[in-house]
């Protein structure tokens, strides 16, 4: 959402976040992510579940990179963000047999305003994106939800 003809800043934030993983630049995402960030990837495979800090978070990124023997693609339609979340409406794919699979996503990201040494933190209870309140909605779309990403 641009904001007087300006891009939000937490936008700002997810797309140098984005554009960082797209290219591999860890330094650039340890410099955006908080060292407790939350992860939740929903459904029921191999990925799904939650992710509980930075160091988890790069193991899952590795992860990912294998299973999808390096083809996984993110991207952006677009970005539309507040003073307290980001949503990117995103299309994520990989390459199988050839053939190129895709999967609209919209992926929730929480940015508390509760900063410590200019580092954001996650907030004390993360969003809950699987919940009941939102069960039907989740089932419709692909969500993550993200906590403790800096807009710095």
């Amino acid at each position: 959402m641009h904001v007087g003809g300006r891009e939000h800043p937490d936008a700002v934030a997810y797309h140098r976040t984005a554009d960082a993983f797209r290219a591999g630049d860890m330094e650039t995402l340890a410099a955006l992510f908080d060292e407790d960030v939350v992860w939740h990837i929903p459904g029921n495979n191999p990925l799904a579940g939650d992710i509980h800090g930075r160091d988890a978070l790069w193991r899952w990124f590795e992860r990912l990179r294998e299973v999808t023997d390096g083809t996984f693609r993110l991207e952006d339609h677009d970005v539309l963000a507040t003073d307290d979340h980001v949503v990117a409406l995103n299309v994520m794919s990989v390459l199988r047999d050839g053939v190129r699979i895709s999967v609209n996503m919209a992926n929730v990201m929480h940015f508390p305003r509760r900063a410590t040494a200019g580092k954001m933190v996650p907030p004390v209870r993360p969003l809950g994106v699987g919940s009941a309140t939102r069960r039907s909605y989740v089932s419709r779309c692909a969500c993550a939800q993200v906590t403790g990403i800096s807009p710095a």
